[in-house]
């Protein structure tokens, strides 16, 4: 008995700096950690660990990201298709593919001349990105995005991808797809999602 009353201020002692610990509990706001330009060059390049997430059947699109810098999946334009790997960008919302190859970058290039369904359209298109501008002319053709196929789709054919620098020649992508809505659509063309809505394709106006 005396050596449990002995050990009882040991026991008062512990529950009280526990109850000032708790009392002076601070909260920290975490912060998310954007990436510097050179994380952003390695990742873009291969050099740091990629995160692949492959999902099959159905509609869905293999995505694979590089450290948050890069989300890029494949789509078809043209008759037969032709494969182009495009960022999914939902900060625009024009559809692009390369129609000229940058100096050794290695880009998949659609050509129009090899597309039974491809239509002239021939309108100047310039988009601005936070890097850089890019350039080329509108067209239209076939567009199989997953399962869904939107048919005389307006889509811009870029010649000229100089404003993206050196992380376009580098980076894993053809083109962009903006999956943003119609009402910064540049030349006022409809945006890819809003095709397939439109032409029934999707049930609904949803992607995840």
């Amino acid at each position: 008995f005396f050596c449990c009353s002995a050990s009882l201020p040991s026991v008062m002692r512990l529950l009280a700096s526990t109850v000032l610990a708790v009392a002076s509990l601070q909260r920290v706001a975490l912060q998310r950690h954007d990436l510097s330009y050179d994380e952003m060059l390695k990742s873009v390049v291969g050099m740091n660990q990629e995160l692949n997430l492959k999902v099959t059947g159905g509609s869905d699109i293999v995505i694979s990201d590089y450290q948050n810098a890069q989300y890029f999946g494949d789509l078809e334009v043209g008759t037969p298709g032709q494969r182009e790997t495009v960022i999914f960008d939902t900060g625009s919302s024009n559809l692009w593919v390369p129609s000229k190859n940058p100096f050794l970058a290695g880009k998949k290039i659609y050509h129009h001349d090899k597309s039974s369904t491809y239509v002239k359209n021939g309108t100047i298109f310039k988009i601005q990105y936070g890097s850089g501008p890019v350039s080329g002319v509108f067209s239209n053709d076939v567009v199989k995005i997953g399962d869904y196929t939107v048919k005389d789709f307006a889509f811009a054919e870029v010649d000229d991808t100089s404003g993206l620098g050196l992380a376009y020649r580098l980076g894993k992508f053809d083109g962009i797809c903006g999956l943003a809505f119609d009402s910064i659509s540049v030349g006022g063309v409809k945006a890819p999602f809003q095709a397939l809505v439109d032409s029934g394709e999707l049930e609904q106006p949803i992607f995840a």
